[in-house]
């Protein structure tokens, strides 16, 4: 099933004055999927679940940031 069939809200927020992005667009394509199938992941059993994706362009460092937020269990102490 979907993060949708799950119930989960999924949220992006960009700036919309971001450039374009230049890469391996399959690499990063594979990044996010994974990161955001972790998060849906962690919602398992919630009825609230929620993600928040944040992009944002850090101009001091020209990096691209992103941001994945859930409201999951979060990571186990041991780890």
């Amino acid at each position: 099933p979907t993060a949708r069939e799950k119930g989960i809200d999924i949220r992006l927020t960009t700036d919309p004055n971001e450039p374009e992005l230049i890469g391996d667009a399959q690499a990063i394509e594979q990044v996010i999927l994974n990161v955001l199938k972790n998060a849906v992941d962690a919602l398992q059993g919630r009825q609230d679940g929620s993600i928040e994706i944040t992009v944002l362009l850090d101009w001091d460092s020209e990096s691209l940031l992103g941001r994945f937020r859930d409201n999951g269990p979060g990571v186990p102490a041991e780890y």
